[in-house]
C-alpha cells in the first residue's frame, strides 16, 4: 500500500528508482556514456561507477528521477535491448538501502579517474597546476640563467651592448631625418 513508502522515510522511493549494473560494464565505459545510453528510458538523477576493481561489492549503478522509467530501463536491459561498446548489460533492482551520500576515500590499491585517464593516453602531459611544482617566478629566473650561459654569461656587458646599439640607431635616424629635411628644402 501507499503509506509503505513514508514509513521508510523516502527510501523505498530511491530504491524503487535504482538500478545495479551486474554485467557487461567493462572498463572502457564512462559514467557519461552509460548515463547517455539509460536517459533514453527517463531522466537520470545519478549515475555512479562503483568501484572498478571490484565490481561485485560496488557494481555501478543509475538513480532515475521516477521509478517508472527505472522499470522501463531495467525492461528493455533485461530484454537485451540496451547494448554498449557491443556488449549487452546486465542489471537488476538495487537492494541497498542506498548510495553513500558522500563519496568514500579512496582505498591504497585504487586508482581514480585521472590515473585511469593517464594510464589510457600514455601518461604525463605537464599541466602542473602549482602543486608541488617549481613557482613561476623561480623557472623564469633559470631561463634567464640558461640564456646567459648560451650567451657568454655576462649580463652587464650585453646591457651595454643593447645600450650602444639603440644609441647608434637612433643616431642613424637623425642623420637620415636630417638629410631628408634638408633635400626637401633645397628642392624647392
Amino acid at each position: 500500500h501507499s503509506g509503505s513508502n513514508s514509513l521508510l522515510g523516502g527510501v523505498g522511493i530511491s530504491m524503487a528508482n535504482t538500478i545495479e549494473i551486474t554485467g557487461g560494464c567493462g572498463a572502457t565505459i564512462t559514467r557519461m556514456i552509460l548515463k547517455r545510453e539509460l536517459e533514453r528510458f527517463g531522466s537520470v538523477d545519478v549515475c555512479h561507477m562503483g568501484n572498478r576493481d571490484n565490481p561485485e561489492k560496488e557494481p555501478p549503478w543509475v538513480r532515475f528521477s521516477d521509478s517508472k522509467a527505472a522499470e522501463a530501463a531495467l525492461d528493455a536491459i533485461k530484454s537485451g535491448q540496451v547494448i554498449i561498446d557491443g556488449v549487452a548489460i546486465n542489471a537488476s533492482r538495487s537492494q541497498r538501502r542506498g548510495p553513500p551520500l558522500v563519496s568514500r576515500e579512496p582505498q591504497k590499491d585504487e586508482i581514480g579517474s585521472r590515473e585511469l585517464f593517464l594510464q589510457r593516453n600514455g601518461g604525463g602531459g605537464g599541466g602542473g597546476g602549482g602543486r608541488g611544482g617549481r613557482d613561476r617566478r623561480s623557472r623564469s629566473r633559470s631561463r634567464k640563467d640558461d640564456r646567459d650561459k648560451r650567451s657568454g654569461g655576462d649580463r652587464g656587458r650585453d646591457r651595454k651592448d643593447d645600450r650602444d646599439k639603440r644609441r647608434r640607431s637612433e643616431s642613424r635616424k637623425r642623420k637620415t631625418r636630417k638629410k631628408s629635411s634638408s633635400s626637401s628644402s633645397s628642392s624647392s
